[in-house]
């Protein structure tokens, strides 16, 4: 018993160096990104239902992401996240930050790969097979989180010649996942306005953190605007890691 505990040790102490040293070496190549643009194809698997669709996926510094297809408009703005679901014609809006989603988000783009850490557990491991990238990082919830996580695992894949990610898998629980296939990638190409946000037409409802709080007018938005103040009813653990004590 005691020399299988010392092996399982020993496995597990040697994948947490390898994901140290690739968090490493995976920061360093992103230290000159300053915006990203890929398609996507994204597949949705689950007992009652599967489907694909494809986008594009566009990154700018700071913290700005974009996931686009023909039905849903997904913008990550720092903390705060907007949601825009074309047919039924609102928009949620929810502030993420503090929280381990903050990071998720915008892991793989950004040079600081330290918070995602101490957030999350990560392995590293290969898929042989795979000629475009053979590593892997899987990104599970602490024990701790479990229960508030809207997934159970993240995988990530990587391309060998330069780290972009290529394929991500996202189980969102034991029996639906979802999958994002990146290809045609352009690196620090300019990005106009219609990119990086969203353009909502009169009519459109605006839900913050499950409220309604607004309908469009006759003129349209434009969103984002300024970002939601902290909400008061994040969890405290959460809120922490904002904190000055925190860092």
């Amino acid at each position: 018993m005691l020399s299988a505990t010392l092996i399982l040790l020993s496995a597990f102490s040697a994948q947490t160096n390898d994901a140290d040293a690739f968090l490493k070496e995976l920061g360093k190549s992103r230290e000159g990104v300053e915006t990203f643009r890929a398609r996507f194809i994204q597949e949705v698997n689950s007992p009652d239902d599967t489907f694909r669709v494809a986008g594009t996926l566009v990154y700018r510094k700071p913290r700005r992401l974009v996931y686009r297809s023909e039905e849903m408009v997904t913008i990550v703005d720092g903390g705060t996240s907007y949601e825009y679901e074309m047919d039924l014609e609102q928009v949620l809006v929810d502030d993420i930050a503090g929280t381990p989603l903050e990071d998720l988000f915008f892991f793989g783009f950004e040079a600081d790969t330290e918070r995602l850490r101490g957030r999350y557990d990560l392995r590293l491991f290969e898929e042989p097979g795979d000629k475009i990238g053979r590593r892997r990082l899987s990104i599970r919830p602490k024990p701790e989180d479990k229960e508030a996580s809207p997934f159970l695992e993240v995988i990530v894949g990587f391309r060998d010649e330069d780290l972009l990610p290529h394929n991500i898998r996202v189980q969102n629980d034991e029996d639906a996942y979802t999958s994002y296939i990146l290809n045609t990638y352009e690196l620090n190409c300019p990005l106009n306005d219609s990119e990086i946000e969203m353009v909502l037409p009169p009519g459109t409802i605006i839900v913050e953190r499950g409220e309604v709080v607004e309908e469009v007018g006759e003129e349209g938005l434009r969103l984002p605007r300024e970002p939601l103040s902290p909400d008061p009813t994040l969890p405290s653990r959460l809120i922490e890691a904002t904190t000055p004590a925190a860092e």
